[in-house]
């Protein structure tokens, strides 16, 4: 599970973007892969996860799928990894990830955190000139295209409609 604020900035929840709330474990072993005892620092994501599996279990890659397999990370933690993790809160509310940058940008601004010097995230660096070039890199890394479409909880579907899933799921 993700972690969660106890009054940092304060907040008293799990919902923001700041590196307390989005980072996760991530724990990954396979049988001849891995070495007992080994870890890594590098960004990875769980949409990954498929594309590690198919290629642990020698199936073929599905080309429409997002993410990358995480074998040769597996095998060589200290690796070079281009790799960068990107959350939301919303199609408006996004972060990048990187292994020493966050970028984040909200409808009414914007934050950057050098997570090596301030892993606690508490100065922004957006609005300083001198970091527009990391801003503009790590914005070239947030998805193309953000859907909008608004999720559909079971709460608010119409009862035929909750009647129609109902009727898929017995049996």
């Amino acid at each position: 599970d993700h972690g969660w604020h106890l009054g940092e900035k304060d907040h008293w929840q799990k919902f923001t973007l700041w590196e307390r709330s989005c980072r996760a474990p991530f724990v990954i072993s396979a049988p001849g892969v891995t070495k007992p005892g080994t870890q890594t620092s590098r960004v990875v994501e769980y949409i990954d996860m498929y594309p590690t599996l198919l290629e642990l279990c020698g199936l073929p890659k599905n080309p429409i799928l997002e993410g990358k397999s995480l074998v040769p990370l597996m095998k060589e933690p200290n690796r070079p990894w281009a790799a960068a993790g990107v959350t939301s809160n919303g199609p408006d509310h996004i972060t990048v990830r990187t292994e020493g940058w966050r970028y984040t940008k909200h409808p009414d601004g914007e934050e950057l955190f050098d997570e090596t010097s301030d892993p606690n995230e508490w100065t922004n660096l957006a609005s300083k000139p001198e970091f527009a070039k990391k801003k503009a890199e790590l914005a070239a890394l947030f998805p193309k295209k953000i859907s909008t479409k608004k999720l559909r909880s079971w709460q608010t579907l119409p009862k035929p409609e909750q009647s129609k899933l109902q009727g898929k799921t017995k049996g």
